[in-house]
């Protein structure tokens, strides 16, 4: 057996993703699993500022703020009622989600096993400010890829990026990008392999095309579109078991989208 087979047997058992890679994940999976006290992490404060707000207008002062305003609204939408580190909980999931046990803003111990307990430790030992840090750097993590994240930075274009980031924190990443590739044919006539990876294809096309602030809006109104073609071609819709709430996530997810349009430039 290889060590990438051996990993996957790991992963399997500690309830991680088994994609054969030994990374923090798996190794905070595999601590819990054997009951050892892990060290809690420094506090990073610098890192994600203390100032919470959902309007994009409050937080355009540079791209960080920015970027926590969008993660602030996923929050949002996953748990209305995790506003700031002295609300943040621990959530039963319903059976029919399939994401596991509980979550934490939509992170859930079906696929963020290692993360979610660590936050349900900090928790219980009452260090909520600790726990809230570390559920916004795994939203952050999860919903887009620095590279990503970096050219939409470059392009100043914050309504697809949180738009993206949205999507791709309920949908996966790989979905996001293809919704988003289809986005781009569409408005643009090009021709464009749809694989739902960021490749120099993806990003040289989205580089041409968003030049003029017509050209995002547009781009974003098919593109939210697209993500409503995705939800619909899914069982759990057809069959009504999560339609109520994905017509509310596209819904409101598309309402804050148009905030961080026309926000002028970002520092």
């Amino acid at each position: 057996m290889t060590l990438s087979e051996l990993t996957k047997l790991i992963q399997k058992h500690v309830g991680v993703t088994a994609d054969g890679i030994y990374g923090k994940n798996t190794a905070s999976a595999v601590i819990q699993s054997l009951g050892i006290e892990q060290e809690e992490p420094k506090e990073e404060a610098k890192e994600y500022p203390s100032a919470y707000s959902l309007e994009p207008k409050d937080m355009k002062d540079d791209w960080e703020l920015l970027t926590q305003c969008m993660i602030l609204n996923i929050v949002n939408l996953e748990d209305p009622k995790c506003v700031d580190p002295e609300t943040i909980r621990v959530t039963k999931l319903p059976a029919a989600d399939r994401g596991g046990d509980w979550e934490v803003a939509g992170l859930s111990d079906g696929f963020e096993l290692g993360i979610v307990n660590n936050i349900r430790n900090l928790i219980n030992k009452g260090n909520k400010i600790q726990a809230w840090h570390e559920m916004i750097r795994a939203i952050d993590g999860k919903s887009l890829s620095p590279k990503v994240a970096d050219v939409m930075r470059a392009l100043d274009i914050p309504a697809i990026e949180y738009r993206c980031r949205s999507f791709g924190f309920n949908a996966g990443l790989s979905a996001a990008i293809k919704c988003l590739q289809r986005a781009l044919v569409f408005v643009s006539g090009i021709s464009m392999v749809i694989d739902g990876k960021w490749g120099p294809d993806t990003r040289q096309f989205l580089v041409s095309y968003t030049t003029l602030d017509s050209e995002k809006k547009r781009l974003l109104a098919q593109y939210n579109l697209e993500i409503q073609k995705y939800y619909k071609s899914l069982k759990q819709y057809k069959d009504g078991t999560f339609a109520k709430g994905w017509t509310r996530r596209w819904t409101e997810d598309e309402r804050v989208a148009n905030k961080f349009l026309d926000l002028g430039p970002i520092k």
